[in-house]
Order: structure tokens, then C-alpha cells, then sequence
């Protein structure tokens, strides 16, 4: 009975402390994380698939944010069927210098760049990636030193300070070899 008492109580307390209001502090911090999130122009992909003969080659990227004169952002590369060669890291997509995210946004174009895997021990892999703003769509091929894999996904472009953005389709799979 007294076992019951001490976890019921302690289970008490945990509620009690969960709806507690939060503090100055945290307020101001996760007020200040969300206004940095909110002032960046970003890109969010929709994840997307290909395939390699039979073999399904699942990739998602996420959002992608401008650092410098790149936009940069994370992958992960999932092939259910040979696990060994899943991969995840990070991308980075040059951009002209006469191009800005919104130009970008508003008339597509096209980057090259790199997948730096975060193991040190894969080669680094060359990124071409095509924006068609008419479709809302991207198209990625991702070359490794055994093959080119094309990828085709739709994405959301995010302004400036913007809360919202467009809508983003489910993504289409493109095969190749």
C-alpha cells in the first residue's frame, strides 16, 4: 500500500508540474527560436522515392536554408532492400550571385552542388537540382561514383518572415538507372 501511495503521489506531482505554465525564460527562448525560424526564407521538400532496377531508393531532405551563398540542409537515403547503403549528411546547393531565394522561388532555375555524407569514409556525391516553378516541382539527380539516381518531388517555398506557404503536393517518383 505504501509503494502505491509513493507513486501515485509522485504520479501527481508529474501533472501537476507538466501544466504548469512556463517561465520567463523559456517563453523568451522558444519566442526567439521561432522569430529566427520565421525571418529566414527557407525551402521544404517533400520526401520522394526512385528506384535502382528493383531496389526502392527512398530520400528526404527536408527544409533547406540559405547560409551564406548555399542553400544547405540535411538528406537521409533509405534503401529498405540493402540496408548497407543507407546514408545520411549534409547538402549544400550553390547559388549565383545573381540569384536571390525569392528569384529563385519565382522563376526556378537550376543548382549544383554536393552530399556530404556523415560518414567519413563515403565519397562525396554531386547534387544537380532543377526548380520548376510553374509545377511546383524539384528534380534531383544525385551522382555516386556507381550511378545517377533522378528524383522528382514538389516544394513549398517559405518567404522572408512568412508564417505560411504554399501548399506542397504528394511528391511523384521518377525511375532511372
Amino acid at each position: 500500500m505504501r509503494r502505491f501511495t509513493t507513486v501515485f503521489g509522485f504520479s501527481i506531482f508529474l501533472c501537476f508540474a507538466a501544466t504548469m505554465p512556463p517561465t520567463h525564460a523559456e517563453t523568451s527562448q522558444s519566442a526567439e527560436a521561432t522569430s529566427q525560424n520565421q525571418k529566414a526564407a527557407h525551402w521544404v521538400i517533400e520526401d520522394t522515392h526512385s528506384y535502382v532496377g528493383f531496389a526502392r531508393v527512398n530520400l528526404s531532405i527536408g527544409e533547406l536554408f540559405i547560409e551564406e551563398d548555399k542553400l544547405v540542409g540535411t538528406y537521409q537515403i533509405r534503401i529498405p532492400f540493402n540496408r548497407s547503403k543507407n546514408d545520411q549528411g549534409r547538402i549544400e546547393l550553390k547559388l549565383r550571385e545573381d540569384t536571390s531565394p525569392e528569384l529563385l522561388n519565382a522563376h526556378g532555375g537550376r543548382l549544383t552542388g554536393k552530399a556530404i555524407s556523415d560518414d567519413a569514409d563515403r565519397p562525396l556525391n554531386t547534387i544537380e537540382c532543377n526548380i520548376n516553378t510553374e509545377e511546383k516541382t524539384i528534380f534531383l539527380t544525385i551522382t555516386t561514383p556507381d550511378r545517377s539516381i533522378d528524383f522528382e518531388s514538389t516544394y513549398a517555398f517559405f518567404e522572408a518572415s512568412s508564417a505560411s506557404a504554399e501548399e506542397v503536393r504528394p511528391a511523384k517518383a521518377r525511375t532511372s538507372m
